[in-house]
């Protein structure tokens, strides 16, 4: 399951606890062996090749769906076309359409397009509009509700911090000699990044295990294959594969320190994982709200190699990764608690309210 899924899911289970409120959930991927006695789960299209080509390729079918179950209020995670329809839908319905922000790239246009895909133009074109046209927009960190307040000026902007269960009472935080790295296998977590980091310690004689844990991936065709080659061939890299959310925690506190290696990223709910079980966080790029560096939960790296030199100081100097965990504990559990959670519903029930 993945940040959005997490989020999303622990909002419904919240939601569907008032018994006034309906929920319905809309996917274009759903698992079927799942179902909830106490909300509709809808799959918007079946899977198909020309779904490659983008979210617009279910425009009629998402906007049939809208009309059949006339919501009084849309609420979408994650941007994509599905965000221009669902804001024409609610613009032409009489409805309010609430659009939750879950990567730095829906708002900053790194979806490149040429004439041989003219498909991401369209995408890009819708998600665009419906920024432009939501009626309330959810913002993960400070940088993004300044920036989507230049695009949609009339939207009501709330900063909604992700949020994550407090660790269980009792579950460890003992430290072994590993780090790790969570992350569903697209190309946008960079993998290899972490295999070629993996390959530098054991080259520099660092002895530490390092444990990738994700969901594999089928696009490209033959890049899982690759990367998997790959990690069989370094002894000290090993794949756990995909986990369930409470073995992912376990890892994760029994860990050093945890690896972000994606290109861009909202604001992870690994980092908040890790933070919570006093792991601090080794990132390439991603620092969301300049969080590691304000909070000394953990460092910016910036490149490749400079990752690897991060790695290996904080590997070496227990008393400064320790006090970065300590950081990172009064920091998530501060600023990244299921209050934020209760924050986000009282904002859902406080729009349905007035339509």
């Amino acid at each position: 399951m993945g940040g959005i899924e997490y989020q999303v899911k622990l909002l419904v289970e919240n939601l569907v606890k008032h018994k006034d409120t309906q929920v319905t959930y809309l996917s274009r991927k759903l698992n079927r062996q799942f179902t909830s006695p106490h909300y509709d789960l809808i799959q918007i299209s079946r899977e198909s090749i020309f779904q490659r080509s983008g979210f617009f390729m279910d425009t009629l079918k998402l906007l049939r769906l809208l009309r059949k179950l006339d919501p009084d209020v849309i609420y979408e995670n994650g941007g994509c076309a599905y965000t221009g329809i669902a804001a024409y839908h609610a613009k032409k319905n009489g409805c309010k359409m609430i659009w939750h922000i879950a990567s730095d790239n829906e708002l900053e246009n790194r979806r490149p397009w040429s004439r041989l895909k003219p498909h991401k133009l369209i995408e890009n074109k819708m998600l665009e509009w419906g920024i432009r046209n939501a009626d309330v927009i959810i913002a993960q960190s400070e940088i993004q509700k300044k920036i989507v307040a230049q695009r949609n000026q009339k939207a009501a902007i709330h900063l909604v911090r992700n949020f994550h269960p407090s660790p269980e009472i009792g579950e460890s935080c003992e430290k072994s000699n590993q780090i790790v790295w969570v992350a569903n296998f697209k190309k946008l977590k960079q993998p290899e990044v972490y295999l070629e980091l993996a390959e530098s310690l054991a080259h520099r004689g660092i002895d530490a295990q390092c444990l990738m844990i994700g969901a594999p991936t089928a696009y490209p065709k033959g890049y899982q294959n690759d990367l998997e080659k790959r990690i069989r061939k370094i002894d000290n890299l090993k794949y756990l594969g995909k986990l369930p959310i409470a073995q992912v925690n376990q890892v994760i506190a029994a860990s050093k320190l945890f690896i972000n290696t994606s290109k861009w990223e909202g604001f992870p709910n690994t980092l908040i994982q890790s933070w919570m079980r006093k792991t601090p966080v080794v990132s390439l790029n991603c620092d969301p709200d300049h969080v590691l560096q304000e909070h000394h939960c953990g460092v910016l790296s910036g490149t490749p190699r400079k990752l690897v030199e991060d790695v290996i100081t904080l590997l070496g100097n227990d008393e400064q990764r320790e006090a970065m965990g300590e950081n990172a504990y009064d920091y998530a559990m501060r600023c990244h608690s299921l209050e934020n959670l209760r924050y986000l519903e009282r904002i859902l029930l406080g729009v349905q309210e007035q339509t």
